[in-house]
Parts: C-alpha cells; structure tokens; sequence
C-alpha cells in the first residue's frame, strides 16, 4: 500500500547491523518521489560505521572511495552513499552464503531423516520396537537449558557437517545416501574457501535465531487474534444475553384511570388512517 507524502517530505532512514541491500531498498523507495523533491535523511551510529569501515578494509575497496582531494569516504557525501551501498551488498552476499550454508544442513538431515521414517513406518505397530525411539529422536530439535563455563570456539560449517555425519552414521544407508553426503561435503568445503572462518557456526545460529523469533512473532500473532475473536464473541454474547431479566407485573385497575395509563387508549377511539373510529363500541 502506498501512503501518499509531501512533495518536499524527507525521510529517516536507519541503518542495522544486519540489513542488507534489499531491506534499505525495500525501506527507501516508499519514498516515490525520490530525486523529485522528496529526499532521505540517513542516520547511522558509530558502531555500524566502524563496522562498514572494516569490512571495506577487508575488501580492499576503503581507497577507491576516496574524494577528489583523497578525503575518507566519511566526509564527503558521495563516499558516505557509495560506503553504504557496498557494504550492504557484501551484507547481502554473506547472507545468501549462510543460508546457503543452511541448506546444505537441510539437504544432510534429510538422508537420515528419511530412512528414520522408513524405520517408523515400518515399526509404528509395535510401541516397543528396537530402534523405534531412536528413529523418532531423529526428527525431535535438541534444546538446551545448560550454559558452557567458557566462551564457545567458534567452528566451520565443515566441522559441523562432519560432526553430524558422525553421530548420525548408522542411519546412513546405502551407496545413494553416502553420495548425498559427499555432495553435501564437496559443497561446504566449496564454501568454506570463500567464508570467513570467523563466522561460521555463529552466521547459522543468528539466522537460525532469526527464523525462530519470526515463527515465534507469527505465533504470538495468531494466538492475540484468537484471543479477541473469543472476545468479540463473548461481547456479543453478553449483548443478547436476557439471564437477569425478570418480568416487570403491574395491577390491571391502573387501565381505569387514564392518567395514569397514558400508553393506552380506549377502544372506540381506534381508526385506521382516514377512517371513522369504532365509537360504537361500548365503553368500559
């Protein structure tokens, strides 16, 4: 939905730490009138600067954003837009490289996952089974409550590959599940040349912390929608509801005193709408 704006409106536009071209884009551009008269204020903190800084460095690219007197790219505008723009594509690339990452975990869960289903299958029958708990563990995401007493090595996403090959290796079949590994392993050794080994484990748990919150965030969106449907409804419950209603009596000789009766009439003064009234009906 497009909200209409000032000619002349100007925009704040924040930068994170974790936002890549798309997301500014994305954030921009809800400006139309950009280049037309609208314009974009972007405000940046220091800790993200030091951080475009470093990633500039690291890509060797600080020295072309140079100005025309050798000034740093902070002080001149078109260093600071062009600084922005790289580095939210390198943000961009690192991200598609995780989930890439990510995928190639997907892609080995699933050669034991399937021959687990296979055992449940095949089993489900017999509650006490050999191998039936094991085989439902497969599908079943470890939590753990239990913080470590020093600081975590950071690993590569091959170690983890390895790793998990490892303590999954009785699920892994046949000839055609060892070449989904080995094309798995070729994939993250592949990998793993062009990454930061700094990363590594720590890009798959953010992404996967982010996805968690996300499906948490739909969740918790789902569950207040509930709520006030159930709210609505009891409102318009409480609405027709006649439980403390009780039947208000009054004596019938009040209809002998028109004063006090002023919502009744007698019946020789009824009429239809242009005719005579009944007076030859006899009076109480």
């Amino acid at each position: 939905m497009d909200i209409q704006h000032k000619l002349d409106a100007v925009a704040a536009l924040t930068l994170g730490k974790d936002m890549c071209w798309r997301d500014y884009v994305q954030g921009a551009y809800r400006m139309r009138g950009i280049g037309r008269g609208q314009r974009i204020c972007l405000y940046v903190i220091p800790e993200v600067v030091e951080l475009i800084s470093r990633d500039l460095h690291l890509a060797g690219i600080e020295e072309a954003l140079r100005g025309p007197s050798k000034e740093p790219w902070t002080q001149s505008e078109k260093g600071r837009l062009l600084a922005v723009a790289a580095w939210l594509l390198v943000n961009s690339i690192r991200t598609e490289r995780i989930q890439f990452a990510m995928l190639q975990l997907q892609n080995l869960a699933n050669v034991w996952r399937r021959n687990a289903f296979k055992g449940v299958m095949k089993d489900f029958e017999m509650v006490t089974a050999d191998g039936l708990k094991e085989a439902v563990q497969v599908f079943k995401e470890p939590i753990a409550f239990t913080l470590p007493s020093g600081v975590p090595r950071p690993r590569g996403v091959h170690e983890v590959v390895e790793d998990r090959v490892e303590q999954m290796s009785a699920l892994i079949a046949d000839q055609e599940d060892q070449d989904a590994v080995a094309e798995v392993k070729n994939n993250v050794q592949e990998l793993s040349k062009l990454a930061d080994e700094k990363e590594g484990e720590a890009g798959l748990e953010t992404e996967q912390q982010r996805e968690q919150e996300q499906e948490r965030q739909q969740e918790q969106e789902q569950e207040e929608e509930k709520e006030q449907e159930i709210e609505i409804e009891k409102f318009v419950d409480l609405m027709h509801c006649r439980d403390d209603e009780e039947p208000e009596s009054w004596p019938l000789a009040t209809l002998q005193a028109e004063e006090k009766a002023k919502q009744f009439y007698e019946a020789q003064r009824f009429k239809l709408w242009k005719r005579r009234p009944l007076d030859n009906l006899p009076l109480a």
